[in-house]
């Protein structure tokens, strides 16, 4: 694993066109740059290394940018949405399950039932607009208004918790794809 150092160094290498950096802008790159794990910033620094089209060295913005692009993914509103509403479906099925179970004398009211949100999401922009959603608005909410509705949240949310994560305050492990198996060391 390399430092912090050794990636900025990498990057200044590569793009030289603004000229060598100083000793003091490059501790200030430190400085902003050290909320990020030294292997995510180097997976970072790999990807603008590989895809960065203009010689200038990016802004620590701008590599927080690709950061949280990295760990976020790219947005899914609409397969996040499909998500909430396929949850609310299982959630009403057990409901019903556990209900129709019971003898009828010891069932209650069926007016008891009361969407609630799960306990896990996928992912933390998907919880996040859920929050700024609210879980039953959101399921009983008109099909036409809910798709614009929650795109606007749903970008809202990402906003938030891209700010949290270049901020320091969420640390979050690097997403690994789910078509690639882990490799497993053989000693020789």
């Amino acid at each position: 694993m390399r430092s912090h150092s050794e990636s900025i160094e990498d990057l200044a290498e590569m793009f030289n066109a603004g000229g060598p950096i100083s000793v003091r802008k490059a501790e200030l790159y430190l400085m902003s740059l050290e909320a990020i794990p030294a292997d995510h910033l180097e997976m970072v620094v790999a990807r603008i290394i590989s895809t960065r089209k203009v010689a200038f060295l990016p802004t620590p913005g701008e590599i927080k940018d690709a950061y949280t692009d990295l760990m976020l993914g790219p947005p899914m509103p609409d397969e996040r949405l499909r998500w909430v509403l396929d949850k609310h479906r299982e959630l009403e099925r057990e409901f019903d399950n556990a209900y129709f179970s019971k003898p009828v004398l010891q069932r209650g009211a069926r007016g008891d039932y009361h969407p609630k949100p799960p306990v896990e999401f996928p992912d933390l922009v998907t919880a996040e607009a859920v929050r700024l959603c609210g879980w039953a608005e959101l399921i009983h909410m008109d099909r036409e208004y809910r798709a614009q509705f929650w795109s606007k949240k749903y970008a809202l949310a990402r906003e938030s918790v891209a700010k949290r994560i270049q901020a320091g305050e969420l640390r979050l492990s690097l997403p690994q794809p789910e078509n690639v198996r882990q490799i497993k060391a053989v000693a020789s």
